[in-house]
Formats: C-alpha cells, sequence, structure tokens
C-alpha cells in the first residue's frame, strides 16, 4: 500500500513546479500537512512525499516529518468536521473515506445535500454548455 501511494505521490506532483532552495526552507510544513488533510487526502504521507519529491530530493532538504502529520491530522479534522463536510460536498470533492464512522454520521448530514447542490448546478452548466454548442453547430451549417 505505501509503494501505490508513493508511486501515486511521484505521479501526482511529477508535473508540478519544484520549489527553490528558499522556498523549501521557508515552507510552512504543518500548512502542507494541513492542506493535503482538509480536502480528504487519504493519508499524511501523501504531502510528506511531496515535500520529499520537490525538497529533499533537490535541495537536501528534510521533511520535518511530525510538523507534516500534526497538520494532516489537523486538517483532517477540519475535513470530518460540519464544515469541512460542507465545504467538500459545494466543492464537488468525492468523499475520500477518511472519516471515523462516528465522524461519518456527521459528515454525510451535511455532505450530501452540499453535494447534491453543487451536482445540480454541474448539471445546469452542462446542459447551458451542451445548448451553447448546439447552436454554434446549427450557425455553422
Amino acid at each position: 500500500m505505501k509503494i501505490i501511494l508513493f508511486i501515486f505521490s511521484i505521479l501526482l506532483f511529477s508535473a508540478c513546479s519544484t520549489y527553490s532552495k528558499k522556498e523549501c526552507i521557508e515552507m510552512d510544513q504543518a500548512a502542507l500537512g494541513y492542506r493535503d488533510g482538509s480536502i480528504g487526502i487519504s493519508s499524511f504521507e501523501v504531502p510528506l512525499n511531496h515535500f520529499k519529491i520537490t525538497c529533499e530530493k533537490d535541495h537536501d532538504i528534510r521533511p520535518n516529518v511530525e510538523a507534516i502529520k500534526m497538520g494532516y491530522t489537523n486538517g483532517k479534522r477540519f475535513y470530518c468536521s460540519e464544515a469541512g463536510a460542507e465545504n467538500a460536498g459545494r466543492s464537488g470533492l468525492n468523499y475520500s473515506g477518511i472519516c471515523s464512522k462516528e465522524e461519518e454520521k456527521v459528515f454525510f448530514e451535511k455532505y450530501n445535500p452540499a453535494r447534491m447542490s453543487f451536482l445540480e448546478r454541474r448539471v445546469i452548466e452542462l446542459e447551458t454548455e451542451n445548448s451553447n454548442l448546439k447552436s454554434e453547430l446549427s450557425s455553422k451549417d
């Protein structure tokens, strides 16, 4: 599982620009972990591997594993909260399965209506786009 996660991290971040040495030194590693936890990334190893790929490999700057893990844990706590659930649903994020069973009960009370609202808006956007494309095609005939 760790190998799959590491490979996923490499693929995910290989297209990203690398950080300068100064950026790596000044980077708030807890914020890196928080960001990924707060959007439901499944493991703190993803932001850890991101740092390793972008900073340790290029600039020999080691990650602060505890800071990344603490940030991820706090971000995950937000993701699994009512506010995080509503934010995830409204943003169109799929549920990642990282919340405990107890947290899931509260999570889905907020997530499901917000996700439904997102999907309804998305359907309207796609229908409008479809209509516009049909109009554009018919005007070319």
